[in-house]
């Protein structure tokens, strides 16, 4: 797997690409004005593409201004649902889009989600040894684990523990409306790369720890024009990707 994630990621600076491609600037328009908004405070004296200033900003292209020719139709229909969120609504977006663009991203958060249900923390240890035995023993996972936990963090979803490396998790945000609940759904088919999936078990992710769905989200999830269901032959429904 392609780790990708390798620095930690400002939500405002996540805000203000959604709001330029919303607008309708030119990609490169876009990159030179989140290159200025990022060179007010990282690696500010240079211009190397190997700076962190530099990684940061290929994560917000890679995410929100060129994403995947497979993603486009999800960021457009984030953008969409950006246009009426607020609040905490519109940090799960964001976090959204991080999951079905960096496949690593939603691993860290998987494992963060099973430790927070199990024990109601987790430690950076813990998550470093989990995602070096599901990709391998290699310190560049170590390294990528600490950033998305630090953008955990910043995002307010995981919080500092009453010890040095130990998080707990914050009130879950409560998600009551359709369009959010199916944009996480396919959030975490697309992470999967599965074609589809249990509606319960995609609804149930620990990817998801960070919200709260309405009850009956499967009634929700059956307004969809973008996830189809179907009954499984083993009980319970299949989530699809409509395409």
């Amino acid at each position: 797997m392609q780790i990708g994630f390798s620095q930690p990621i400002e939500l405002s600076w996540m805000e203000a690409a959604a709001r330029l491609v919303a607008e309708g600037h030119t990609t490169n328009e876009i990159r030179e004005c989140l290159d200025q908004l990022l060179g007010q405070t990282i690696a500010v004296n240079t211009t190397s593409k190997k700076s962190s200033r530099y990684k940061r900003l290929a994560i917000l292209m890679t995410t929100w201004v060129i994403p995947r020719r497979e993603l486009g139709d999800f960021r457009n229909n984030a953008l969409s649902i950006l246009k009426d969120a607020t609040g905490n609504e519109r940090v799960l977006v964001h976090y959204a889009m991080l999951l079905a663009t960096y496949p690593f991203f939603a691993v860290v958060a998987g494992h963060a989600g099973r430790l927070l249900r199990l024990q109601d923390q987790c430690s950076m240890d813990q998550l470093k040894r989990r995602c070096r035995e599901e990709l391998g023993q290699r310190d560049t996972v170590s390294f990528a684990v600490t950033r998305v936990v630090r953008t955990l963090m910043d995002w307010g979803l995981i919080a500092k523990g009453a010890r040095t490396g130990i998080y707990s998790q914050p009130q879950p945000i409560n998600v009551i409306s359709p369009g959010m609940i199916s944009h996480l759904a396919e959030a975490v088919l697309i992470a999967s790369s599965e074609e589809d999936a249990l509606a319960e078990s995609t609804l149930g992710s620990p990817c998801l720890f960070p919200a709260k769905l309405a009850e009956n989200p499967i009634l929700m999830i059956a307004q969809s024009s973008r996830l189809s269901l179907t009954k499984s032959d083993y009980g319970g429904y299949r989530l699809k990707r409509v395409k």
